[in-house]
């Protein structure tokens, strides 16, 4: 039995626990439909989340929103050690119980003074999973809960007094690509949205909008565009009951073919399948 890497994805318990004792880049950028807590042990990493880049240390504690576009890669060659949780039983009563306190930290907080007593939670929750004895996922749920009690007193401490710790998360992006960001997330839909139009109204040239956008957040230009469309289009199938080609057509894409083609080679599956799929979980 490995305590060092396991990956607990059908644990029943209401939630998904990931150990990693090294970690590697993330291949793609993504989102989801749940929160996920990313708690670094060692090493430093940085991320991209929603509209900023930050440099993520141990003792830290991030959490990523449903919806919210994200990727972690590492920093050279840093070795990583971390723990995932994948909060993905939208349903349950745990899952309700945890909410308030995972709202409470979002985006992140910082835990250096907790970091021995958060750890060893963390190591329990994972090892009583692993071993399956007996009440082995109501206790894997009080530690996890334990877990999330600290660090939300701590982020309410850190609220009241925001000088009391040491800003160890430093948002590196410049206020131009910051700029190019919110400008994205509110003009995608607009099919006239390129890196061509988006480059003339910054007054920058297409070449040197792709090379710094690149360079802050790890994404190209059409790359970030597209996700922020899939990702509102996964919203209006959930949500609504539009046909594909209207979703198409109010994302910006510029044919349903396009549209098809983006939706599978980012969510892996076609966007009736992914309708399907998000309304049996809903059932």
């Amino acid at each position: 039995m490995d305590f060092e890497n396991y990956r607990l994805t059908n644990t029943d318990a209401g939630f998904q626990i990931i150990k990693k004792s090294k970690t590697l880049t993330n291949p793609t950028r993504h989102f989801h439909n749940y929160w996920e807590l990313m708690y670094i042990v060692s090493g430093e990493r940085k991320f991209f989340l929603s509209d900023r880049v930050f440099n993520v240390t141990a003792g830290a504690m991030v959490f990523i929103s449903p919806g919210t576009l994200h990727r972690a890669f590492n920093i050279s060659e840093e070795n990583c050690k971390l723990f995932n949780v994948y909060f993905d039983d939208l349903e349950s009563d745990f899952y309700q119980s945890l909410l308030p306190l995972i709202e409470q930290c979002a985006p992140y907080v910082i835990v250096s003074a907790l970091r021995e007593k958060i750890e060893s939670l963390f190591e329990k929750c994972g090892r009583e999973l692993l071993e399956g004895a007996f009440a082995a996922k109501i206790m894997a749920r009080a530690h996890l809960s334990e877990i999330l009690v600290l660090a939300s007193r701590q982020a309410i401490l850190d609220s009241e007094n925001p000088l009391s710790h040491p800003i160890i998360l430093g948002d590196e992006m410049n206020s131009t690509m910051r700029a190019v960001i919110d400008y994205l997330n509110v003009h995608f839909a607009q099919a006239h949205t390129t890196l061509e139009t988006t480059a003339a109204h910054f007054g920058l040239t297409k070449s040197h909008l792709s090379r710094s956008f690149k360079a802050a957040t790890h994404f190209s230009f059409v790359e970030y565009v597209n996700n922020v469309r899939i990702r509102k289009a996964c919203a209006l199938l959930t949500q609504t009951k539009k046909s594909v080609l209207q979703i198409s057509e109010e994302c910006g894409f510029g044919s349903q073919t396009q549209f098809g083609r983006c939706f599978k080679d980012i969510i892996g599956e076609s966007a009736l399948q992914y309708r399907k799929q998000q309304k049996n979980s809903l059932a």
